[in-house]
C-alpha cells in the first residue's frame, strides 16, 4: 500500500480520541481500513490539563488503527478544538522587485514572510498557519500565476494559536 494513497485523520476530543486510516481508491473514494477509538484522558472542556495523558490517548487510538489496517502512520490530519484555540489574521505587503511587474513566487513568499510578523501573547504559541489569499493590483487570486502583474503583492493569512 502506497503512502500517497492513504489518508489519516485523528480527532482529539474531550470524550474520545479517534484515529482513522483510509485508502484512496482509483476513483478517489475512501475505503476505511483502520479505526481506533479510545476514551480521552487529559482534557477538560476541550482544554489540555494533562499533556502526558492526552499523548497516551492519541498513541493508543493510533496503535489500534495501525493494528487493524496493517499500516504505519507517518503523518495525519489532526483536529483539536477548545477555548484554548484561537485564530488571528495578519497581512504582509511587499513591493514587486521585477521591472516588468510580474509577480514571482519569490514575491509571494516574501509577502507571506512579512505576514508572519505578529504579536503573540506570552501564554500562546502558533501551532498552524494558513495562507488565505494573495492580492495584486486590486485582483484577488488563490494562486499567483506568472501572468499576473502589479506593483505590489499582499498576502493575507490566518494563524491558529494555543495556550
Amino acid at each position: 500500500m502506497s503512502n500517497d494513497r492513504v489518508v489519516v485523520g485523528i480527532d482529539v476530543g474531550t470524550v474520545k480520541v479517534c484515529a482513522l486510516i483510509a485508502e484512496v481508491s482509483e476513483d478517489d473514494h475512501l475505503e476505511v481500513i483502520g479505526v481506533g477509538i479510545v476514551p480521552s484522558r487529559g482534557l477538560r472542556k476541550g482544554v489540555v490539563v494533562n499533556p502526558e495523558e492526552v499523548v497516551e490517548s492519541i498513541v493508543s487510538a493510533v496503535g489500534k488503527a495501525e493494528q487493524q489496517s496493517g499500516f504505519k502512520i507517518v503523518s495525519a490530519f489532526v483536529g483539536i478544538s477548545g477555548a484554548h484555540i484561537a485564530t488571528q489574521g495578519s497581512q504582509g505587503v511587499v513591493a514587486v522587485r521585477h521591472p516588468d511587474r510580474q509577480i514571482s513566487p519569490d514575491d509571494v513568499q516574501r509577502a507571506l514572510e512579512a505576514a508572519r510578523v505578529v504579536n503573540v501573547p506570552n501564554d500562546r504559541e502558533i501551532v498552524h498557519v494558513l495562507h488565505a489569499t494573495t492580492w495584486s493590483t486590486g485582483r484577488t487570486a488563490s494562486k499567483i500565476r506568472s501572468a499576473c502583474s502589479g506593483i505590489g503583492s499582499r498576502s493575507k493569512r490566518r494563524s491558529s494559536q494555543a495556550r
